[in-house]
């Protein structure tokens, strides 16, 4: 008995030291939403911003070194239908049969010099300026009705194949760098680049982020972007400012405030920008809305959006519900 109970007693510290060695996470989002977009008068049932199932991973290899990985699948929950998208335009899906893993597909490691993976990742000019500088995170309506194509200029790459790709967090500063391989057929006649540098002290934090995508005709497809964001207790404001050049030579030019405030256990969210192509408006957005905490994973919500400059049906809505697990 006794040997039986020791016996237990060290296949339970084995097991123990094994599980804390290797780490495994099954995550995801199905996220969907009654709406009207921007440009139509139809009313749908849609995704408010991408539903997934991922797997990401860590591998302790000792003196501080780590293992990574992380392998994310997207999909329409309104229909099951796989997608791949490298846009964030919900209401347009395409599906693709090439890429299962459409999301992140990406292995590394980690320490205290930073994070390095190679595969498919996110732009860090997209995660590090473009992404932070919107309080819906791209997602609902309200990004596809012209904060996407405020924040990226419409020529912002969300994600790259073939990438490599570093961060760095050290005390308040956070840097990103990414090149990935040429791809001709793809339209990528160059090699993508991207960086992005942060700034958070706390109350107060700076995003710059620029981008070369690898799109070259009349001109090298390139953007900027630059935020800056303020908490005063509960309320949040932030300005973002984007200066690119589209391939064809057209130079773009965006803006946008927000304002955020926490009530409770919601939020409401306002955005207010505007872009211009070629010294001509396209996009003036007004957008306003109210995400609401039912739980730590739950999430309801409403938006409301306008772009002014569409020739006709200029506002869009969502009232959706979003479970992450």
């Amino acid at each position: 008995m006794k040997k039986s109970l020791l016996a237990l007693a060290v296949l339970g510290a084995f097991a123990g030291a094994v599980s804390a060695q290797f780490l495994v996470t099954l995550y995801g989002r199905v996220d969907l939403s009654v709406a009207k977009n921007a440009g139509s008068a139809d009313k749908v049932i849609q995704n408010g911003s991408g539903s997934r199932l991922g797997l990401r991973g860590s591998e302790d290899l000792g003196g501080g070194l780590a293992a990574v990985f992380n392998i994310e699948h997207r999909f329409d929950a309104d229909t099951g239908v796989q997608t791949s998208k490298d846009s964030v335009d919900f209401t347009k899906s395409t599906s693709s049969m090439g890429k299962f893993w459409s999301a992140r597909s990406f292995v590394g490691l980690k320490g205290g010099f930073g994070q390095l993976v190679l595969g498919r990742e996110y732009t860090t000019a997209f995660l590090g300026s473009q992404l932070a500088n919107d309080p819906w995170g791209w997602d609902t309506v309200a990004a596809t009705t012209g904060i996407s194509g405020i924040t990226g200029g419409g020529i912002a790459k969300l994600r790259n194949d073939k990438a490599i790709t570093y961060n760095l967090n050290a005390g308040p500063v956070a840097l990103g760098a990414q090149v990935a391989e040429s791809q001709p057929a793809a339209g990528l006649v160059n090699k993508p680049m991207n960086f992005s540098l942060g700034l958070n002290m706390g109350a107060f934090s700076a995003n710059l982020g620029y981008e070369v995508t690898g799109e070259e005709a009349a001109e090298k497809a390139k953007v900027m972007t630059l935020g800056g964001k303020a908490k005063f207790g509960m309320v949040g404001v932030g300005l973002s400012y984007t200066d690119g050049t589209k391939s064809n030579g057209q130079d773009v030019k965006g803006f946008m405030g927000t304002v955020t405030a926490d009530v409770g256990a919601g939020q409401i969210r306002f955005a207010a920008g505007q872009r211009e192509t070629n010294d001509v408006k396209d996009i003036s957005l007004i957008a306003v809305g109210y995400h609401h905490a039912v739980s730590k994973r739950t999430t309801l919500y409403v938006d409301v959006a306008n772009n002014s400059k569409l020739a006709s049906e200029k506002s869009a809505y969502n009232l959706g519900v979003k479970h992450n697990f």
